[in-house]
């Protein structure tokens, strides 16, 4: 594009790879980018691609220097390095290499980022629309299914943990103290008021309450916290890389793969609250009646 419109002429190219191990290369030509193959099994993370140019405009004295930066980040965040944030951004540091992360921590989506140091903002302006039709060639938009779990996730995080979980905690005190009243005789009590007189002089009333509040807290907690993890992991975006050689390609299908297990898992989470509603309008029912007869009399 440059060279269709002026006299141009390349003062330098350099682009860095830096890869998920922390260690990066940067090549000097085009040339040797396409000949450059991955030897190690590590993932490339950012691609920053740098050319500075002389240019003659058609009404300047001598070639006015222009500058271009694009920046390719993945969705995948490095395991084995250390991240220090700086206001808006952050940079990423393992050893002596520097990574500059172009958005925070927290993101799932990779980007592109461009920035065009020009001394003529025509110049600039055209360069930037060309930048940004073919950055929008390979950037594929958020699908609308993505948008809608992204919605619906929270709700049904909160109603499966409190539906679900509120269920699966109060079984557990029914059973809790079922197998209390059992464990006094084999066979079913019949003399209720006497055993509960004798727990709560004993203390043992308030003991198995503290119990059966602690574990029933303990089992909240830890539901929730898997029922929050499966709807996180579904509504996570589709991961992007950076695929230069066989091991990424193989990477990415198998998390390609792993994306697309969110709809078996948001089915899961749905029949988790279906198969409660079920237990609540029949088994719960017959439970009360099998139980019914040890505290009656």
């Amino acid at each position: 594009r440059i060279s269709e419109q002026q006299t141009c002429t390349l003062e330098q190219f350099e682009l860095s790879l830096y890869f998920s191990d922390g260690s990066s290369i940067s090549l000097p030509s085009i040339n040797d980018f396409k000949e450059f193959a991955q030897t190690k099994n590590c993932t490339p993370s950012v691609l920053n691609f740098s050319w500075t140019m002389l240019i003659d405009f058609h009404d300047s004295m001598a070639p006015e220097r222009q500058q271009i930066v694009v920046t390719i980040r993945t969705s995948e965040d490095p395991d084995d390095n250390f991240d220090i944030s700086m206001s808006d951004s952050s940079f990423r540091m393992s050893g002596d290499k520097i990574q500059l992360k172009v958005q925070p921590t927290s993101s799932n989506l990779g980007n592109i980022t461009y920035v065009i140091e020009h001394s003529r903002i025509s110049w600039g302006l055209d360069l930037e629309n060309v930048l940004r039709n073919n950055i929008d060639k390979i950037v594929s938009p958020v699908e609308s299914v993505d948008s809608m779990l992204e919605r619906v996730s929270g709700p049904i995080n909160l109603f499966t943990t409190v539906f679900a979980g509120l269920y699966i905690v109060n079984l557990l005190i029914d059973l809790f103290f079922y197998f209390l009243v059992h464990s006094e005789s084999s066979e079913a009590p019949t003399n209720l008021v006497e055993i509960a007189s004798t727990y709560l002089v004993n203390g043992h009333i308030a003991k198995y309450i503290v119990i059966s509040l602690v574990v029933s807290v303990v089992v909240f907690v830890l539901f929730s916290s898997f029922v929050s993890t499966v709807m996180a992991s579904i509504r996570k975006p589709k991961p992007s890389f950076v695929v230069l050689s066989k091991y990424d390609a193989a990477r990415r299908a198998k998390k390609l793969k792993k994306h697309n297990k969110r709809w078996p898992k948001l089915a899961g989470v749905i029949l988790i609250n279906i198969a409660v509603g079920v237990l609540i309008a029949t088994v719960e029912g017959r439970i009360s009646q099998f139980l019914a007869p040890l505290f009656s009399g």
